[in-house]
């Protein structure tokens, strides 16, 4: 199994593929170590392991690809996110030797240029559009699949063509709306944002033999 995760100091999104390319699932992981705060560093750690263990756990993951995050400029808050993401990280890392699984780490341009280049998206394009999904809303509370969890999968999608030279956007896409689908709000004002988002089917530039 494939573990795909999208780090944040806020948000930690990952997705789960099995060996036939086929989406688990997607989800946030509830916890981030966002502190070095010596009253609560070794509590965090252990809360933060124990989530990374469960994923393992129950998918038996023996593959982990990660976006590596890039400082930009002198940006000194994106300093500290690069320190939480970075040691969140290095918690994988273990994890994954003492499981026997191998972690890979990326940069944001080398997995999303795959990305846009492979389905005809000009830079920048967000990858609930290379989706499909239009109009996503930025309010977390309003929508069943957010934008990092789509971000995870575009990272899974990016990983198979590299290593299987298998073009997975088909069967990861059909699992996304599903679970969109799925998770229909219950709530008036959630079901207002959720229904202007419009799924569109994307006309890929080729069928992917490989990294392009």
């Amino acid at each position: 199994m494939l573990l795909a995760c999208d780090p944040g100091k806020d948000h930690f999104a990952y997705s789960v593929v099995s060996d036939k390319n086929k989406l688990m699932c997607t989800g946030m992981l509830g916890f981030t170590i966002s502190s070095f705060s010596e009253a609560g560093i070794n509590e965090n750690v252990k809360e933060f392991s124990k989530k990374i263990k469960a994923i393992f756990s129950r998918w038996k993951i023996d593959t982990v690809v990660a976006e590596r995050y890039l400082v930009r400029g002198s940006n000194s808050k994106m300093g500290a996110s690069c320190e939480f993401i970075s040691f969140m990280l290095g918690i994988i890392s273990d994890i994954c030797l003492r499981n026997k699984a191998e972690i890979y780490l990326i940069t944001p341009a080398v997995w999303k240029g795959y990305c846009y280049k492979a389905y005809g998206f000009p830079k920048k394009t967000g990858m609930p559009e290379v989706f499909g999904f239009l109009h996503l809303s930025k309010n977390l509370s309003t929508i069943p699949i957010l934008e990092h969890q789509f971000d995870s999968a575009g990272i899974a999608l990016y990983w198979i063509a590299k290593t299987k030279k298998e073009d997975a956007y088909t069967r990861i896409k059909k699992k996304l709306v599903y679970l969109w689908n799925s998770n229909k709000p219950v709530s008036k004002v959630h079901l207002k944002s959720y229904n202007k988002v419009v799924i569109n089917s994307v006309k890929r530039k080729k069928e992917i033999k490989g990294v392009l």
